[in-house]
């Protein structure tokens, strides 16, 4: 795959360029990082084999919808993909195999998912989404559900995570969960 290039004989350059990504025949490859730096992206076929992937610089709800059927995808990490105030997975949207979900310093204040979304959800890692207001409550639905780590977030996205380890101890009887907070700040 080549990345965007610049020209300084043309007066322009790709960077802005729409890009379709097709990578279904990397077969063997497991593990990914994409860092998407302005390009407007209109197509990313990943091989069905990934088990790690980084997204960056990429709005969420679209890499969602091109990543959301990866059959054995068990870590996703999304940094800087916000493009508006809301997210929201749709339900029909599924990660079957995810354990392992970090989002980085996005600017989306609400969020909005289904546990039927992450049935196999470990941990949730959350790292300076300042903006962000609260946790799906149904992740307290997520019986699989073990650690949540706030780092650089606020105290009310840390209430909203103890919200959802008291309805885990009481709807699933799961008291192993683990709220895990560093350097929070006030909203």
């Amino acid at each position: 795959m080549m990345a965007p290039t610049f020209d300084p004989t043309s007066g322009e350059d790709d960077y802005a360029k729409p890009l379709r990504i097709n990578m279904e025949s990397c077969t063997r490859l497991q593990s990914l990082s994409l860092f998407f730096a302005g390009s407007p992206v209109l197509g990313l076929q990943l091989p069905s084999n990934l088990k790690k992937l980084v997204l960056s610089l990429i709005p969420a709800d679209i890499a969602v919808s091109y990543i959301s059927g990866l059959p054995v995808l068990e870590y996703l990490q999304l940094v800087c993909c916000h493009k508006s105030k809301e997210w929201c997975i749709p339900p029909d949207f599924t990660f079957h195999k995810l354990r392992l979900l970090k989002l980085v310093r996005f600017g989306t204040t609400t969020w909005d998912a289904s546990e039927e979304s992450f049935p196999q959800l470990e941990t949730l890692v959350i790292i300076n989404c300042y903006r962000l207001e609260e946790i799906p409550s149904s992740f307290a639905d997520i019986p699989t559900l073990k650690q949540v780590k706030l780092i650089h977030c606020t105290r009310t996205l840390q209430a909203s995570a103890e919200i959802i380890k008291e309805d885990l101890i009481e709807n699933e009887g799961n008291d192993c969960i683990e709220i895990i907070t560093k350097d929070m700040r006030s909203a």
